[in-house]
């Protein structure tokens, strides 16, 4: 399982690009990524897409794809899966795929990768370490009352669509002010990486929303 890295290929690190050289065929969770059109000659790629456009719910993506990854190995064939940023961030058919090979006993490497929150905290001029928080947009907007803690800033992925920026602003209005400050990241890493600022109960009416964006919360305590 390699981490292809947040943005273009420059961010796949050395040794997973040693093993995408000599690779035959990888596997995709997604072709739209930036990093795809530049990838070693020669791969044949299999991409996940047709799943995430048929099914009905994620969960429901996550175990089909896990499910024809382990077949694959099953079968022999060595498998190298590609996913988006880092393999242990953010990927929920990396765990499924590690959980049925290890019932199956089929061997699994994963290769790290550079997540999107090293170039998303060097946009935002941010560290880690200074009570961070992180959290999968797509979950945090199921909540009514969101399990953050305003004290301390806040990092929310895959923020990929408008109505998804809708529900999850009436989550965080639960817990900040309507107008607190906070800040769209779109495609960090990228040299087309985009910052918009702007009150909360407006982050939904963003243009530049896509499948690279993540959404900022300072602290409020940090609020002008």
């Amino acid at each position: 399982i390699v981490g292809l890295g947040p943005g273009s290929a420059d961010l796949i690190t050395r040794r997973s690009w040693q093993l995408l050289q000599q690779t035959d065929v990888l596997y995709l969770r997604t072709s739209r990524h930036p990093a795809v059109a530049d990838l070693p000659p020669g791969i044949r790629h299999v991409s996940f897409d047709p799943i995430y456009d048929e099914a009905e719910d994620f969960s429901t993506v996550y175990a089909r794809i896990a499910e024809r990854l382990i077949a694959a190995a099953a079968s022999g064939e060595d498998v190298v899966y590609g996913v988006p940023g880092d393999p242990g961030l953010g990927e929920a058919t990396v765990s499924a795929v590690i959980d049925e090979a290890q019932r199956r006993n089929i061997a699994v490497t994963v290769l790290a990768g550079v997540s999107f929150l090293e170039p998303l905290l060097s946009a935002l001029k941010q560290d880690a370490l200074n009570g961070l928080q992180l959290f999968d947009g797509i979950s945090v907007a199921g909540y009514n009352h969101p399990p953050v803690n305003p004290d301390f800033p806040l990092v929310l992925g895959q923020v990929y669509s408008r109505l998804l920026a809708n529900d999850l602003k009436l989550s965080l209005m639960s817990v900040y002010p309507d107008d607190h400050q906070v800040t769209l990241v779109h495609g960090a890493g990228l040299t087309s990486q985009r910052l918009e600022t702007m009150p909360l109960y407006e982050i939904d009416r963003s243009p530049h929303i896509g499948p690279l964006t993540s959404l900022y919360v300072p602290a409020l305590s940090q609020a002008s």
